[in-house]
């Protein structure tokens, strides 16, 4: 275990590094998550982050977030099947292994969900399984609310993500120039793909993800929460061009999903949330998702 401390506004806080493991198919697999307290606060919210967001980026985030808050790093999707076609079960197993995880080593009986972009599913999928644990939840820059605008096939839906992943890519704020942090990310990302078993996994594994329509997750969920008053939110990113708040917002309509608050982050791209100028719109993320 590895913790440094430091100073944020005459108030001593916590950044710790935890390591636990995720049993699946006879595979022991090794996965962290970083926590970020002080002397007042204890962890109240859990964000678990999106495809390749290892390494720096969990303990960069929790360090811009409020204290209270624990990051679990993005699913090793490689660990899955080369096929893909345990993505679903391996996803929605990993999210319950590390939530329940954080929640035995800081005893605790349920927390607030944050979901950033490719951990949506998992986090779904879990919230579904794990209702009485889960307090509010945010999704942020979600997949699996627009599936209909990718296509219909495999080949189209990667061909449509390229496309908008170039985009992202070409964007001032996704820039190594803009924030050097980005091309940390993107070596992460490259990274993850290149750890995959068989060539061509990862691709099929993005079509995967690609096809699933999360919206009866959605209603589910929404459902079990009534009893408990608790809020569900999606945050889009005014700026992303991945998943745009457009898209997202006109999907949530068309279900008629009005109990989901819709926020819009003006600024926002489609982002590790790891750099300066996201740092407002982490924590105004974290303090809705707190909000009773």
């Amino acid at each position: 275990m590895f913790a440094c401390y430091y100073s944020r506004m005459q108030s001593q806080t916590l950044l710790e590094k935890h390591t636990a493991i995720f049993n699946y198919r006879e595979q022991a697999i090794t996965f962290r998550y970083w926590t970020h307290t002080d002397s007042l606060s204890r962890i109240d919210t859990v964000i678990f982050l999106g495809t390749g967001q290892m390494g720096k980026i969990p303990k960069w985030v929790a360090a811009s977030a409020p204290p209270g808050v624990s990051v679990v790093e993005g699913l090793p999707h490689w660990k899955a099947d080369p096929s893909g076609r345990d993505l679903k079960k391996f996803s929605e197993a990993y999210t319950l292994s590390a939530f329940k995880t954080v929640l035995a080593d800081h005893d605790l009986n349920a927390a607030n969900i944050i979901a950033i972009s490719q951990a949506v599913p998992g986090v779904l999928w879990m919230a579904v399984i794990l209702s009485a644990k889960i307090r509010n939840i945010s999704l942020v820059e979600p997949l699996g609310l627009t599936k209909h605008v990718f296509g219909t096939t495999d080949a189209a839906r990667l061909h449509a993500l390229k496309k908008r992943a170039f985009r992202s890519m070409m964007q001032l704020r996704q820039s190594p120039f803009y924030n050097p942090r980005n091309l940390y990310a993107f070596l992460l990302l490259l990274r993850a793909r290149f750890l995959e078993a068989e060539r061509g996994a990862s691709d099929r594994k993005y079509a995967e993800g690609l096809s699933h329509d999360l919206l009866a997750e959605c209603r589910q969920i929404i459902k079990q929460q009534a009893d408990r008053h608790a809020h569900f939110f999606v945050f889009a990113g005014g700026k992303d061009v991945i998943f745009p708040h457009s898209e997202i917002r006109s999907a949530l309509n068309a279900a008629d999903l009005k109990q989901i608050e819709i926020i819009t982050l003006p600024e926002t791209s489609h982002t590790s949330f790891t750099a300066r100028h996201d740092q407002a719109a982490l924590r105004q993320i974290v303090a809705a998702t707190r909000s009773s």
